[in-house]
């Protein structure tokens, strides 16, 4: 029996406020992410989306006013589904009410 692979995830109190939405960047785009444009929210926003599936995933941006987080729990969890939760898209297509 495969024993899986354990992750660990962060559940935080979060302020979201103006959430603007952007395109995704895919891969290991360092260069890309180190730009200024991705390293704060965009003019009249607090936080950011993704464009093609708004709301899986939220970024604050640390200092930017009225997005604080508060850290409540680490959660870890063990799998067999996946290796790697941003590469094996499976977890996002589970539906836990038929459980």
């Amino acid at each position: 029996s495969n024993p899986g692979t354990s992750f660990k995830i962060i559940l935080a109190r979060v302020v979201v406020g103006r959430c603007a939405r952007k395109t995704a960047i895919r891969g290991k785009a360092v260069k890309e992410l180190s730009k200024k444009e991705h390293r704060e929210p965009p003019d009249g926003s607090h936080s950011v989306t993704s464009d093609d599936n708004p709301g899986r995933e939220v970024v604050v941006f640390p200092g930017s006013p009225g997005t604080p987080a508060y850290p409540a729990y680490v959660l870890t969890y063990t799998t067999p589904l996946c290796k790697d939760p941003y590469q094996d898209l499976i977890l996002f297509n589970i539906n836990f009410c038929e459980r």
